[in-house]
């Protein structure tokens, strides 16, 4: 019997097409396989969280505040430190509390991913993503291109301060001066002023300042460093000034003079009183009056600075007691001083030998003072009480005569001042003591021959 071949029988060429197409199959299958696995790897690699991710975990408290305190966008003014503010603003709100992200909905770009980073709901800072390397099927991979510190709007809120204050007074907000540019208003009355102060064509005012966007605390000052309290006010924090009505002074002057104050001529209000003169009983020689007024007044706010015009033809000299008085008095005279110089010591030296009791000196003195004088009486009626002394030894430390004031062609004034041992030697005893004293001369020419016509203790 012949052999049947199987070579082309159907079974077997059925068998090896599924053979042949499951093969097919399972290589397509494969291929697939190793695609999609590879495409999974490449996404998730391109996925831009795994870069947030990967910076949470990497990063400390302190690095986030390193970002946020290097591009916050906080302006702060000149009155505090922007460092500060953050750090504060940092340890309130972030500091131990869980860091997370979140897609910026004000930056994220699909081409562009950006996210807030946050500490419980205070912002922190916006992370801005660049592609990093070109990965297989179009995706990208990223890294961190840009961290920007941001504090979210209403995260820190600030105040406005309003400062009320005299207006040469400095004012000091967290230790710093306040300058002009923050003068908010000029000429701000006081409640209570002095008449002369009101007369002023320049009254002291108060001034205001205003200083807007204050983040942190606040402090404010005087000169002295004396902290001034808040006050509430409408929109701001205020702080006012205690109105220091602290100034005062007194003057001693020529009547005949115009003392001002701060510019302001002082008048019958702050006029205290008045010491006639040596010229008042000697109109018949003397041109002009050396009458003495005297000022004072208090409750200023202003600093006084004092200053005297004399009347026309004389010059002021200035002084300042220990009291703090001020004083002006007439200048001497240069040439007049030369000229009458030995008037001056002739009737002193004379006065002072009869003052020790030397007999001799009467009549000498009383001849060389004007009769009818309250001198030339007080002399003539002395004698009665004086001890007449054998010998007088008078001994000057030092003994000067200024102040030489003409008043007129007829009549002078000057000013004696000494300090002398006196050695006075009587019948029975000798004393010494010592004298030291300053006196104003009047003197006058009668009828050719130049005599004292008063004299008055200098206090």
């Amino acid at each position: 019997m012949a052999e049947v071949s199987t070579a082309h029988h159907p079974k077997h060429r059925m068998r090896r097409f599924l053979v042949l197409y499951s093969a097919a199959i399972l290589l397509v299958g494969a291929i697939g396989l190793v695609l999609l696995y590879q495409y999974l790897d490449a996404y998730e690699r391109s996925r831009p969280e795994n870069v947030m991710d990967a910076l949470l975990a990497d990063s400390t408290e302190e690095d986030w505040l390193e970002v946020l305190l290097a591009g916050s966008g906080l302006v702060t003014t000149e009155f505090e430190e922007t460092d500060a503010i953050l750090r504060d603003y940092f340890d309130a709100t972030c500091r131990g509390k869980p860091f997370h992200y979140r897609e910026a909905a004000d930056a994220y770009r699909e081409d562009a991913p950006a996210y807030t980073v946050r500490a419980g709901s205070a912002d922190v800072c916006l992370v801005r993503l660049v592609p990093d390397a070109r990965l297989r099927f179009g995706l990208t991979s990223w890294r961190v291109g840009s961290m920007e510190g941001r504090v979210a709007p209403g995260s820190l809120s600030s105040v406005s301060v309003l400062m009320e204050a005299a207006e040469e007074e400095p004012v000091f907000l967290n230790g710093r001066a306040i300058g002009a540019d923050y003068l908010a208003a000029e000429n701000v009355p006081y409640q209570t002023m002095t008449s002369l102060e009101r007369r002023s064509a320049d009254p002291p005012m108060r001034v205001s300042y205003r200083v807007d966007g204050l983040y942190g605390s606040i402090t404010v000052t005087d000169a002295a460093g004396t902290v001034i309290p808040a006050e509430t006010a409408e929109d701001c924090v205020s702080y006012v000034f205690p109105e220091r009505a602290e100034y005062s002074f007194a003057v001693r002057a020529p009547a005949a003079a115009r003392v001002y104050v701060n510019g302001t001529l002082l008048g019958p209000e702050e006029r205290t009183g008045e010491k006639a003169g040596l010229l008042d009983t000697l109109s018949d020689y003397a041109e002009g009056s050396d009458a003495v007024a005297f000022y004072a007044a208090s409750g200023l706010y202003r600093a006084p600075e004092i200053t005297a015009e004399p009347p026309e033809g004389y010059t002021l000299e200035r002084s300042v007691d220990e009291d703090g008085t001020v004083r002006y008095g007439f200048a001497g005279d240069d040439a007049l001083a030369e000229a009458r110089m030995g008037t001056a010591e002739r009737f002193f030296n004379t006065y002072m030998r009869y003052s020790a009791g030397d007999q001799n000196a009467y009549s000498t003195l009383l001849n060389l003072i004007l009769r009818g004088t309250d001198l030339y009486t007080y002399v003539s009626d002395s004698t009665a009480a004086m001890a007449w002394a054998a010998d007088t030894i008078v001994d000057y430390e030092y003994l000067t005569f200024d102040h030489f004031v003409p008043w007129g062609e007829r009549c002078f004034t000057c000013r004696v001042s000494y300090k002398a041992d006196l050695t006075v030697r009587l019948w029975h005893q000798t004393d010494q003591y010592t004298r030291e004293n300053a006196y104003d001369l009047v003197f006058v020419d009668y009828h050719g021959r130049w005599v004292a016509a008063g004299m008055v203790n200098v206090n």
